[in-house]
């Protein structure tokens, strides 16, 4: 959708649906203007979840960046994609602790929805320690 009206109309043609994802245009910091349009639409409908999407191979500092920077959407959720390109999930936990913002789902692999993983409890303890005994091998 190029405006925010034709979104609004995509949507209302489809309301019936279950779930309805919209994935926006990445917005630069110089953008975030234009993106407070769209962030106003999502706010008014009680049953839109915001999730912001980030890379999981991001370093700490761009990535709490990032996540500040799409606060104008107000998003509840995290989801952290790429996960098969870092060898450390600490970053991701400490995003969802200092943000407050629960992990919603993990991106595994290039292949969405597929490699579209659900962040629970048990998955992201079992990355964590994944990935910490991988770096113990290879220093050994």
């Amino acid at each position: 959708m190029d405006t925010v009206r034709g979104l609004q109309q995509a949507v209302g043609a489809h309301r019936e649906k279950r779930l309805i994802l919209i994935d926006t245009q990445g917005y630069a910091a110089s953008d975030m203007d234009e993106a407070s349009e769209l962030a106003r639409f999502l706010s008014r409908d009680a049953f839109a979840e915001v999730h912001v999407v980030v890379p999981a191979s991001m370093r700490n500092a761009d990535l709490s960046r990032t996540i500040d920077r799409f606060e104008v959407f107000s998003p509840s959720k995290i989801i952290f994609t790429r996960l098969d390109e870092t060898a450390s999930c600490g970053a991701m936990i400490s995003e969802s602790v200092r943000t407050g913002k629960a992990i919603s789902f993990l991106g595994t692999g290039q292949r969405i929805p597929e490699d579209l993983e659900p962040a629970t409890v048990p998955y992201l303890l079992d990355a964590v320690s994944e990935r910490r005994a991988e770096r113990a091998l290879s220093a050994a």
